[in-house]
């Protein structure tokens, strides 16, 4: 079973670290990097900064955190990506 992440925060430099931002979708790489430069701000904080309603994003972060559950199986499974 996937445990659950510690934050998105974390996710994203897994990501980073991993396969570079530059692999998400422009809209979930600025959003990876809003929450990069605004690690203390609340989900309104970043919805202003980005432009987008809360839920708005809540989805972009589930998606990057979907990428986080792939990238990571993948990883494990093959050791490499």
């Amino acid at each position: 079973a996937a445990e659950k992440i510690l934050t998105i925060k974390d996710a994203i430099e897994y990501i980073e670290k991993n396969i570079g931002l530059h692999y998400l979708a422009d809209v979930l790489r600025d959003m990876a990097v809003v929450r990069l430069n605004n690690p203390e701000s609340s989900l309104s904080e970043l919805a202003e900064v980005i432009g987008l309603s809360k839920s708005g994003v809540r989805n972009r972060f589930r998606r990057i955190e979907e990428i986080y559950t792939e990238l990571k199986e993948e990883i494990e499974k093959n050791g490499s990506c």
